[in-house]
């Protein structure tokens, strides 16, 4: 298997949060109540997925958070990659070419065989050689004719065809990081679940709470915090079960790192800023 160093140069990944997703019909569908998008500097969402923010890692001016261990990491980008070259590689929605390729036709004609009867003249005899001479001539003319017609036709069809696979191989291509996008997205929601958040411990004085981001399919923790004013910290605490965390994140392309790269906390509409402890990183090569 290739790589995944190769792969990742030129993708970014992105959202992981509690709301609902569709994925692109043609490439993936979610099975659970996760949103994710992917984020990276030249990299858009296909027509069925949520836009999302787009945004470029920089290491000197970002400090990155780590998402996943290694080989959950891993797996999840594999994964991707083999289901997107089994999408790019699908067989042609083109119609093969029917047609058989046309070949020389022989002159299948039963000449009379000539010959000189005892009272014809040697001129006479001759003129009628001449005319089955000419006449087959002129048959294997017509044939060749025919031949011509019919290979014409055969290489305009083999042609329109060709150019009709090469505009599907292209449109493939240009979709291409769209869809493993959407793969990507699928495994994560897959793998890691839906995120929630627990252990609240406010801060008055800071007015942020000390929480941890986990999720429920994967033994995936982070030490969290959320900035919550206090007037309406009590309620964020006793509805806890409910919080939303929205979490953004990408890869780093200068280790093939996975990253969270933003996150918030979503209580009843309103967004509360939110960002992790923990600064280590987990790589991928």
């Amino acid at each position: 298997m290739k790589t995944v160093k190769n792969m990742l140069l030129i993708m970014g990944v992105g959202v992981l949060s509690s709301c609902s997703h569709d994925l692109d019909r043609n490439n993936v569908r979610s099975n659970s109540g996760i949103s994710s998008a992917i984020t990276s500097s030249n990299i858009t969402q296909s027509n069925n997925t949520r836009t999302n923010k787009t945004s470029k890692t920089n290491k000197n001016a970002i400090k990155l958070t780590p998402l996943l261990r290694f080989d959950v990491s891993k797996y999840i980008i594999e994964i991707a990659k083999e289901k997107t070259d089994d999408w790019m590689n699908r067989k042609s929605s083109i119609p093969a070419v029917s047609m058989s390729q046309p070949t020389k036709k022989q002159d299948t004609t039963d000449y009379p065989k000539i010959i000189k009867d005892e009272f014809e003249t040697t001129a006479n005899f001759k003129n009628k050689v001449s005319d089955q001479v000419q006449l087959k001539k002129e048959k294997m003319q017509f044939l060749e004719l025919e031949y011509q017609k019919e290979l014409e036709q055969y290489k305009k069809i083999v042609k329109e065809y060709e150019l009709n696979t090469q505009e599907e191989k292209n449109q493939r291509l240009a979709r291409k990081k769209t869809v493993y996008t959407d793969y990507v997205i699928e495994s994560i929601e897959s793998i890691l679940g839906v995120p929630a958040v627990k252990d609240l411990t406010y801060n008055a004085d800071l007015s942020v709470f000390s929480a941890t981001l986990y999720s429920k399919l994967s033994n995936f923790r982070k030490d969290i915090l959320i900035n919550v004013p206090i007037e309406i910290a009590p309620e964020f605490k006793e509805n806890a079960a409910y919080l939303l965390p929205d979490v953004e994140f990408q890869i780093n392309t200068n280790d093939d790192s996975v990253f969270i790269f933003k996150m918030s906390v979503v209580f009843r509409g309103n967004v509360y800023p939110a960002k992790v402890i923990n600064q280590k990183a987990f790589s991928l090569r």
